[in-house]
């Protein structure tokens, strides 16, 4: 028997196939196995065998998961009339997203595809219900139909309202003298 060093025994750990094959004194694992003279013989030979041992291997039909040969379908030849012939399809379905429809924007819409075109810095002013609420300024990334902005390289400038707490029960200066009397 092969020793762990030797390439051309099965079941050392540096085992070369190539070399196996290539040398005349190989020793068999098993002194008595069954020569055969091709791979369809050694095929035929397991798929006679009757085993006990069941496997469901997707792919591969026979005993101890030895393949089967595979026999190219041959595709059968058939005469249609015209009126029979195949239906043209539509073909690939375009596709439509934010990026896409960016490039078709006609109106007012097209300025701001040329400002993402040309990299021009814009100005962006937010506003609440009645007044402006900030102003920003940036690039434009992408937009939509609804004039959603995505920006890069935004300053914002925020304009918060500052609001005086008045007391409950009116100016501070009446409560004080109804206090004192």
């Amino acid at each position: 028997m092969a020793s762990d060093g030797d390439r051309s025994g099965f079941r050392s750990k540096s085992f070369d196939p190539a070399q196996a094959l290539a040398s005349l004194d190989v020793n068999l694992p098993v002194e008595d196995a069954e020569e055969y003279e091709n791979l369809q013989s050694f095929r035929s030979a397991v798929h006679k065998q009757q085993c006990h041992v069941e496997r469901n291997i997707p792919g591969v039909s026979g005993p101890g998961g030895v393949p089967l040969q595979r026999v190219a379908a041959v595709p059968i030849d058939r005469n249609f009339t015209p009126d029979q012939g195949p239906i043209r399809g539509r073909g690939r379905k375009r596709v439509r997203n934010v990026l896409t429809r960016m490039d078709e924007m006609q109106g007012p819409l097209a300025l701001l595809r040329q400002c993402r075109e040309n990299n021009i810095r814009i100005k962006v002013y937010t506003r609440n219900h009645s007044e402006i609420r900030g102003i920003l300024t940036g690039y434009i990334v992408a937009f939509d139909k609804h004039w959603n902005l995505a920006l890069r390289d935004v300053d914002e400038i925020f304009q918060k309202k500052l609001r005086c707490k008045t007391p409950a029960l009116g100016k501070s200066h009446t409560i004080k003298q109804e206090m004192n009397e």
